[in-house]
């Protein structure tokens, strides 16, 4: 499957925030939400609400993408899971880190009003730390059709990817024989 670049969308991972494709102009209010987030660790907030503004950004191609990608009531995130059926998950690591994530996007939705769905397809559907553009960059990104791939840790397929002629092209690689009606997973 080969992807063009400029379908995808991107935020590179250090400051200065550096976005793909331009579509946000200089001085747009996006920038000062974006700024107050942790440069550290909020990668998926700042990647969450560049996908949410391209959804109003008419003409755009994740405009009409947004028709394919899950609502709410069906991304299976665990960002959306209660915190009783968190804290029955047996990596209790796993539980706490989910918790912090749900308190911290919920802070982050009261304070600019971001889409909690948003977020979980962020979270859920993109690669992070793809080295991306013509200077290369570490860039967090979601890739049209790509992100409908399943991961998973107990994958049995391995993803490969690289840049060729501005095009991201995946090649999904079976590790062992896959029978016909098993899921396609892969390890990130």
């Amino acid at each position: 499957m080969e992807i063009p670049l400029e379908l995808m969308l991107s935020i590179t991972g250090k400051h200065p925030w550096m976005f793909f494709p331009g579509i946000i102009a200089l001085g747009h209010p996006i920038f000062e939400i974006i700024e107050s987030t942790n440069p550290e660790r909020d990668w998926d907030l700042r990647l969450a609400y560049l996908l949410l503004y391209s959804f109003d950004v008419a003409n755009n191609f994740w405009q009409l993408y947004g028709d394919f990608l899950p609502s709410g009531e069906e991304c299976t995130s665990l960002l959306l899971a209660p915190k009783g059926s968190l804290m029955e998950l047996e990596d209790e690591d796993m539980s706490s880190e989910m918790l912090k994530h749900q308190h911290g996007a919920v802070d982050f939705w009261q304070k600019h009003r971001i889409f909690l769905s948003g977020l979980s397809i962020v979270q859920s559907c993109s690669f992070n730390n793809m080295r991306t553009g013509a200077f290369i960059q570490d860039a967090n990104v979601l890739a049209p059709y790509a992100d409908m791939l399943n991961h998973s840790p107990d994958a049995n397929c391995f993803l490969h990817w690289r840049f060729k002629d501005r095009m991201l092209e995946f090649t999904i690689k079976a590790g062992h024989a896959i029978r016909k009606g098993d899921e396609v997973l892969f390890k990130e």
